[in-house]
């Protein structure tokens, strides 16, 4: 029974990867061959990483630099695989299989192993090294206990994970960090208080209060995305690891700085145009609702402005990395017209998303 189970959730699991990647059509095919070649490379880097840390050859702030790029990767990848690694379309017929909760979390345990590759390698790398030179690098199962909580945490609130994330981006930008050790104590000590407080709040109301309001559609709006936060979470943090790349690369070769965040550019366009797929996705699913809906003023206006708006957001974050102005209005245009393609003929996006990289590449050489 239990090994019927476990490979049932297996089947489960590569069923719903495949319905992930069937939804994305010939977008998918694109991006492993265009991005494919680049895996490789970001494991070699996540090794000569570790190996770099295990030998304590990087600085304070490079260490915790390093640490938080590590934890905010496998963050990504497990939200990308969250729903199916649990199987939440077939949830309820999922539970009713088993009474045993330890067969479900040990199952949990073994597909989210597989998706979070950094953490294994991270385990192969302290198992090959002898037991009596552990005490010599116990940063490195400080960063190992932060890679296992941020695991968990990432079914639980990836919202305090990325919050958590970004105040360790600014923290390994400053020199008050005296040691590795305490920096990597800081995401600990977040989350131990990201928990604590729901507690300690309740502590303090005496009484729950009520205030009624007049529902526009611009709080039904905001109110979605707030409960559909994963998506626009996992383009926020997409869109902060292509310009870091981007930005550690030019530093590396200023005289490509050019040909790099007009690429970064054009995969962002590519990326935040995850929002109104995301979006549509849900209509689709629930259409009788969101009919019920359609009939109040702006309603239409203001789910398009949240989406102009977001993307905005962070094609100004692209000009300010890239110290250009001028090539983030254009991508955040060709944005503008992957949105109406989508909102048109969804089908056509990556042709209408291809037609944009190549006017955007005759913009730039004129």
């Amino acid at each position: 029974m239990i090994s019927r189970y476990i490979s049932y959730r297996f089947e489960l699991f590569r069923f719903e990867i495949k319905h992930w990647l069937a939804q994305l059509s010939g977008l998918s095919l694109f991006l492993v061959g265009i991005l494919g070649s680049a895996i490789p490379v970001v494991f070699y880097l996540t090794l000569l990483g570790f190996g770099m840390l295990f030998e304590n050859k990087l600085t304070i702030n490079e260490a915790i630099f390093f640490a938080a790029t590590v934890l905010l990767f496998q963050t990504v990848c497990l939200g990308l695989c969250k729903a199916a690694i649990t199987g939440q379309r077939f949830i309820a017929f999922t539970l009713s299989l088993t009474d045993k909760a330890w067969l479900a979390k040990l199952t949990d345990i073994l597909l989210a192993s597989l998706c979070n590759p950094l953490l294994l390698l991270h385990i192969i790398l302290i198992g090959s090294v002898n037991i009596k030179y552990w005490l010599n690098f116990p940063h490195m199962f400080l960063l190992l206990l932060l890679q296992i909580l941020f695991s968990i945490m990432a079914f639980i609130s990836a919202k305090q994970l990325y919050v958590v994330l970004a105040l360790l981006f600014v923290a390994a930008q400053t020199e008050l960090i005296p040691s590795i050790e305490v920096g990597l104590l800081i995401p600990l000590l977040l989350l131990a208080l990201f928990q604590l407080m729901p507690k300690i709040s309740l502590m303090f109301k005496s009484q729950l209060r009520h205030k009624v309001t007049a529902y526009s559609a611009y709080n039904f709006w905001l109110d979605f995305w707030r409960q559909h936060s994963r998506i626009p979470l996992l383009v926020l943090a997409v869109t902060g690891i292509s310009l870091l790349i981007s930005h550690i690369f030019v530093q590396q070769r200023p005289d490509l700085a050019p040909f790099v965040f007009l690429f970064c550019g054009q995969l962002l366009v590519l990326v935040v145009s995850a929002l109104p797929l995301e979006l549509s996705r849900q209509i689709q699913n629930n259409q009788h609702f969101y009919a019920l809906f359609a009939i109040f003023p702006a309603f239409n206006l203001i789910k398009n402005l949240f989406l102009v708006v977001a993307g905005l957001l962070v094609f100004l974050f692209f000009a300010f990395i890239s110290a250009s102005l001028g090539m983030a209005l254009v991508h955040f245009s060709m944005l503008l017209g992957c949105f109406y393609i989508i909102k048109t003929r969804s089908n056509y996006l990556i042709f209408a998303w291809l037609f944009s990289f190549v006017f955007v590449v005759g913009i730039s050489s004129l």
